[in-house]
């Protein structure tokens, strides 16, 4: 598959990040106050991140689609040659096997083949290397903190392997995958109240593209100048996939799937693209934590609207260099006003229908600093504490306060604990991400961890639950939503 075998899709170079200085975000003590956003070195899919600066209009744009979700619902393998990047090794990888994926600054690998110390790994010329999952971890060892190193890496390279392996995106083999998913379609048959928690990962697919991936927004940043391969032409940007056209990837109707058959209770989305509401799942289901990029809600009245087209103002460059340098030259826009929470502007310059009212309208988009809404938080908090399995598809679990809902309670570290304990505990919460988590290496909290695409995974829970030919007519069934999706979100 394109999305095992390649790197995760870069975002449009017009990306921006929304954020509060380095020491934003506020706190976290939910008892003293309303839960607020804010960052523990992880990605988030805000929609500010996928907007285009270079646009008067308020249309945003995000990357483009990925052909490896038209092969996901076929089920179709694109079978590629490729060699183990571990010159020790050098061995053809099996497309159905186990592997990781590891990404260097270009200019680093350049670096690197004009030093005299021997370089132990064959680094492609965007900076990528794909190894066998058993090479990875021996690399992995080798260039971190391990007392017995399988082999010794020059001082240079070391470094770049070590800071590289903390973005590694790591794939199962497809007998794992398979394996897990019928594991997973079961726990959800047998659980009492399924929760889904969804974050950027489950929309690569979509053609969002993410954050902490090999070719994320903020890896890119990362590597700054370095991150451009010499010699290579600059592309023009082309504007990307506005949001207006992006459509529900099969992990998001699988989702809305099992909503609709009570398998799952409630869905609880860090994302921002509006894609589980157009898949179908209803609203008195879901929680979109960050805010939706197509709804939009009056400041005085509080009635809300959804729209087919983007409602963010983008024109934020006022309010950044005012929040940054506590000035600017550029006129303020008009209709708009500074958040307290965040230093930068809500409002859309729209005013509630309601002529008694005619209040301004404000985004519903979360950025880092601001206060999480209530009625929005509340229910995301209920059905997290009431579910037994708790499913993050496509997220690092690193954001918070939203990953504390998908990680559980924590147990009473001053009790000894049962094995019953550890069972029950285990059974709380499964992952499906390609990076790792900060759970990963807690077998009492993760009782399932699929290292795999979000649609891959999906594909085969549906078909473990429904059988071959009911999943085949769901897909046609999928397939005739789409002229609803044309009617309810128009291209552009």
């Amino acid at each position: 598959l394109d999305s095992i075998m390649n790197a995760s899709p870069p975002p449009a170079r017009e990306m921006r990040v929304r954020k509060r200085p380095a020491d934003g975000g506020g706190g976290n003590d939910h008892a003293a106050s309303r839960p607020r956003l804010s960052r523990d070195g992880s990605g988030l899919q805000v929609a500010s991140l996928c907007r285009n600066s270079s646009s008067n209009s308020n249309v945003s744009s995000v990357a483009s689609p990925r052909p490896a979700s038209r092969q996901a619902w076929a089920g179709a393998e694109k079978k590629a040659e490729v060699v183990c990047s571990l010159i020790s090794c050098a061995k053809p990888i099996d497309c159905k096997a186990a592997r990781a994926s590891i990404r260097i600054a270009p200019g680093e690998a350049k670096q690197l083949k004009s030093k005299e110390e021997k370089a132990l790994i064959a680094w492609r010329g965007d900076g990528t290397a794909t190894m066998h999952k058993e090479c990875f971890e021996l690399a992995k060892a080798s260039a971190g903190m391990a007392k017995k190193k399988p082999f010794v890496f020059g001082q240079y390279e070391k470094g770049t392997v070590s800071k590289a392996c903390r973005f590694a995106e790591v794939f199962d083999s497809e007998e794992d995958i398979i394996a897990k998913a019928h594991s997973l379609a079961d726990a959800i048959v047998a659980a009492k109240h399924v929760c889904v928690f969804s974050g950027a990962g489950l929309s690569t697919a979509a053609g969002i593209g993410d954050y902490r991936g090999l070719k994320g927004k903020w890896t890119e940043e990362g590597m700054g100048e370095n991150a451009h391969v010499e010699g290579e032409e600059e592309v023009e940007d082309d504007g990307g996939v506005s949001y207006e056209n992006l459509r529900p990837t099969l992990a998001h109707e699988g989702i809305s799937y099992l909503v609709s058959q009570g398998l799952v209770k409630y869905v609880i989305s860090q994302n921002c693209d509006g894609l589980h509401l157009l898949s179908g799942v209803p609203e008195d289901k879901i929680s979109e934590l960050h805010g939706n990029v197509f709804r939009e809600y009056c400041e005085k009245c509080g009635k809300e609207y959804e729209r087919g087209q983007y409602v963010c103002f983008d024109d934020d460059l006022y309010y950044e260099e005012l929040e940054e340098h506590g000035k600017t030259k550029l006129k303020k826009p008009k209709g708009t006003e500074q958040c307290k929470s965040c230093g930068l502007n809500h409002r859309t310059t729209r005013k509630c229908d309601d002529k008694k009212c005619n209040g301004p309208l404000r985004d519903t988009i979360i950025n880092f600093g601001d206060d999480l809404r209530d009625h929005i938080w509340d229910p995301a908090q209920e059905n997290a504490d009431a579910c037994d399995l708790m499913i993050a598809f496509g997220s690092t679990l690193e954001v918070t306060p939203a990953c504390h809902l998908a990680a559980g309670p924590q147990q009473n570290s001053k009790r000894k604990k049962t094995k019953k304990d550890a069972e029950e505990q285990a059974r709380k919460l499964a992952i499906i991400n390609r990076q790792r988590t900060p759970l990963d290496a807690s077998s009492e909290r993760v009782g399932l961890r699929c290292h795999g695409d979000c649609d891959v995974v999906m594909r085969h829970v549906l078909l473990k639950l429904m059988g071959a030919s009911k999943f085949e007519a769901w897909v046609a069934e999928c397939e005739a939503k789409k002229a609803g999706y044309e009617v309810k979100r128009p291209r552009v």
